[in-house]
């Protein structure tokens, strides 16, 4: 890239970015912000909606609501019992993915280090089965002709 200039962007966890060595002089580096709490609230809102009924979630009445309202007042509580735990939700990967630990479990691990293994669970162990798992709406005939 140096040799051609060629403008490149680059992204990487911080321990990552340690093990490329030395960054050239002429780059410019940047962390991203942690997701703010209005800006997780949001995301979770987003996933958490998918979970209910879609028919109830196509209304748009405050009834409607309230369970998603709840789900997430208790997904956040959960979260402030430990501040790795809130710590790890300010990362969009790591929130969707305790958002998923959530749908499955119902509630959260207790701390930051049962909730990596339960997401390393998930990543390891219930992803490959569903993977493997076929899936009929990909399998159904198409009209063009082979």
């Amino acid at each position: 890239m140096a040799t051609h200039n060629v403008p490149a962007i680059a992204t990487a966890r911080p321990r990552g970015l340690d093990k490329i060595g030395t960054i050239p002089p002429g780059w410019r580096t940047a962390e991203l912000a942690p997701l703010s709490l209005d800006q997780q609230r949001r995301l979770a809102e987003i996933w958490f909606a998918t979970v209910l009924d879609r028919s109830a979630t196509s209304e748009r009445g405050p009834e409607i609501r309230r369970p998603i309202k709840a789900r997430l007042d208790r997904f956040f509580a959960e979260l402030a019992h430990d501040r790795g735990l809130s710590s790890l939700a300010g990362n969009p990967l790591l929130l969707v993915g305790l958002i998923a630990i959530s749908i499955r479990q119902l509630a959260l691990p207790r701390d930051k280090m049962q909730a990596i293994q339960s997401l390393v669970a998930i990543l390891v162990e219930t992803h490959p089965e569903h993977r493997a798992t076929p899936r009929r709406h990909l399998e159904q005939p198409t009209d063009r002709p082979r």
